[in-house]
C-alpha cells in the first residue's frame, strides 16, 4: 500500500508516503535502503510513513510532523538524505482517514541542492491533506480549513510540483497554470498572513473555493477568466489585511518565471533543476523575479543568485526556532537584569535610609540620656 501527499507552498513542498511490508515499488525502496530506521524487536511488526521531497523538498523539520488517526497520533522530526520524513507506524494502521500535517516552521531544500543549507526557506504555511492518494497542496489546505469537501475532492490529487515541471518543459494547459496560479496565490495570501500575525486558518476560510472548484471542473484547454484568482482570493486578502494586487502581483512574477525557465531550459540554458529552483526562489525564497529571470537567461546557476536566510542561519548555529526568538530571549534576558539591578539599587537605597534612621533614633536616644542626667 502506497499512500502519497505533496505539501508545498508555491513549488516548495514535501510529499508523504506510507509504505507497507508488501510494497514492491523499487523506487520507494531505494530511499529506505539508503538511509534506513533502526528498528528494535519492538517494532519489528512497524511499517513506515514517510514524507518525501523532489527538488525542493524538506530539508528539516523543527516542528515534528503529525500523522493523525483517530485518537492516536504520530510524530516525527526525521528526515532522511532523500528528503524524506519517516514515521514509524502499526503495520495494520487504516490510513483510510487519516490526517497529514505539515508544520508551517518546516524548512524546504531552496537552493536544490540537497542539504538543509543557509539558503533554505521556511514554508510559513501549515499544509493539510486526508485520507488515501491525496496531495497536501495549498488549494486542498484551504478547502479542509473552510470545510468545503466538494473543493476537497476536486483538488486532493493536484500536485503543485508536477504541474509546474510541465509547464516549464511546454506542456500548454490552461486550466493547469490556472491551478498553478491560484494554489500560489492561496499559499501567498496564508504566508502573508503569518507574517502580519494573522491567525491563517481564519484568513483561508475566506478564500472562495467556488472558484477553485469551478477551474478544477474546467477542461484541459478550456478559456478560463483572467479574473480566478482575484476572485478566490479578494476576501483572504481582505481579511489578511494585504492588498490584493501584491498578492496578483506575485503570481504574475512565478508565471514570468515559469515562462523564462522553459525557454532557458528549451535553447539548454538551463537543466530542469535549475529552472525549478529559480521558480523556487521567486515564489518562496523571496528573489527578485527580474535578477532571476537574467540569470536563467544567461545560464547561471540559480544557487548563487540566493542569499543567506537569517532564520536557516539561526539554525545552523544552534540557535533557537527563529530568530526573532533570539532577539526577543535576549531583550527579555536583558530587560530582566535592567530589572534586577534596578531593584538591588531601590533595596540598597531603602536599606542605607533605615540605617540612617536607625542612627539619627540612636543618636537622640543617647541625646535624651545625656539631657536626663543633667
Amino acid at each position: 500500500m502506497k499512500i502519497k501527499i505533496v505539501g508545498l507552498t508555491s513549488l516548495a513542498f514535501a510529499a508523504i508516503t506510507v509504505l507497507s511490508g508488501c510494497d514492491d515499488d523499487s523506487t520507494t525502496k531505494q530511499h529506505l535502503t539508503d538511509n534506513p530506521p533502526q528498528q528494535t524487536e519492538q517494532d519489528s511488526k512497524s511499517s513506515q510513513s514517510s514524507i518525501k521531497a523532489s527538488d525542493a523538498y524538506v530539508v528539516k523539520l523543527v516542528t515534528p510532523a503529525t500523522l493523525k488517526v483517530g485518537d492516536k497520533e504520530y510524530h516525527s522530526t526525521k528526515v532522511d538524505a532523500n528528503g524524506s520524513v519517516v514515521f514509524d507506524i502499526p503495520n495494520d494502521l487504516n490510513l483510510t482517514n487519516a490526517e497529514y500535517i505539515i508544520p508551517k516552521d518546516a524548512f524546504v531544500d531552496s537552493d536544490g541542492d540537497g542539504v538543509f543549507s543557509a539558503k533554505d526557506s521556511v514554508i510559513r504555511m501549515g499544509l493539510k491533506a486526508r485520507g488515501k492518494d491525496a496531495v497536501a497542496n495549498p488549494l486542498a489546505t484551504a478547502a479542509l480549513i473552510k470545510g468545503d469537501k466538494e473543493a476537497y475532492e476536486k483538488v486532493k490529487d493536484f500536485d503543485p510540483v508536477e504541474a509546474k515541471l510541465k509547464l516549464i518543459k511546454g506542456v500548454e494547459d490552461k486550466k493547469l497554470l490556472a491551478l498553478v496560479k491560484l494554489s500560489d496565490a492561496v499559499a501567498m495570501v496564508a504566508k502573508k498572513a503569518a507574517e502580519a500575525n494573522k491567525t491563517t486558518e481564519d484568513v483561508l476560510k475566506a478564500i472562495d473555493t467556488e472558484t477553485i472548484k469551478e477551474v478544477a471542473d474546467a477542461k484541459s484547454n478550456s478559456n478560463i477568466g483572467g479574473d480566478v484568482v482575484s476572485n478566490a482570493v479578494e476576501n483572504a486578502a481582505s481579511k489578511a489585511g494585504i492588498p490584493e494586487s501584491e498578492i496578483l502581483q506575485k503570481v504574475e512574477d512565478v508565471v514570468s518565471v515559469i515562462e523564462e525557465a522553459k525557454s532557458a531550459v528549451k535553447t539548454k540554458k538551463s537543466d530542469i533543476n535549475n529552472a525549478l529552483t529559480a521558480v523556487i526562489a521567486v515564489s518562496d525564497a523571496d528573489a527578485k523575479r527580474d535578477e532571476i529571470k537574467e540569470a536563467l537567461a544567461s545560464g547561471e546557476r540559480i544557487k548563487e543568485k540566493l542569499k543567506d536566510n537569517p532564520i536557516a542561519k539561526a539554525h545552523l548555529k544552534g540557535g533557537s526556532k527563529y530568530k526573532e526568538d533570539n532577539s526577543n530571549k535576549s531583550k527579555d534576558a536583558k530587560d530582566e537584569a535592567e530589572s534586577k539591578k534596578d531593584q538591588a539599587k531601590e533595596d540598597a537605597s531603602k536599606k542605607q535610609e533605615e540605617s540612617q534612621k536607625e542612627v539619627e533614633k540612636k543618636k537622640e536616644e543617647a541625646e535624651s540620656k545625656k539631657d536626663q542626667a543633667e
